[in-house]
């Protein structure tokens, strides 16, 4: 479930669509990294167990033309070039990057920059994901945080 606002934006009334905050009523264990210097060769990652989560991310866009999270072998990825996350427009808001990612077992839902954009995909792995991986593509980025909760069923 997403809360839906009305914000004024450089480019007019826009809608919003976030992750109510009850999903924070289903964190379990919690893995973070800091501030993190992310290569195409030196990827940043945290140890999981589990296949819900809750992935929080902020970049520092840099040189890198593109970076993101990879959950299992799903990637999700900020186009630079582009300016886009995932296929949507997106710009970078004071130079950054923000990443709300849900895992549910048939599904991932993607936020970016606090709802600006919202898509859900098809997600599917076959079994528990052991890492949260971070990573660049032809270039450096800089992670400024990483929080990754792994979540309870809503489900009793």
């Amino acid at each position: 479930p997403c809360e839906l606002t009305l914000r004024t934006t450089a480019d007019g009334i826009r809608m919003f669509a976030e992750p109510v905050k009850e999903i924070a009523g289903l964190h379990a264990k919690k893995h973070t990294l800091g501030r993190t210097a992310v290569a195409p060769d030196a990827p940043a990652s945290v140890a999981t167990a589990g296949r819900l989560f809750d992935i929080r991310a902020v970049f520092a866009v840099g040189d890198a033309k593109a970076f993101g999270i990879q959950v299992a072998d799903t990637k999700v990825i900020y186009d630079a070039a582009k300016a886009d996350l995932a296929g949507m427009p997106l710009a970078p808001v004071d130079g950054k990057i923000r990443m709300q990612i849900l895992v549910d077992r048939p599904s991932m839902e993607i936020v970016g920059n606090g709802g600006r954009v919202v898509q859900t995909r098809v997600f599917q792995s076959d079994g528990p994901v052991e890492s949260i991986r971070v990573f660049a593509e032809g270039g450096p980025v800089t992670l400024e945080s990483l929080e990754v909760f792994e979540l309870k069923s809503a489900w009793k």
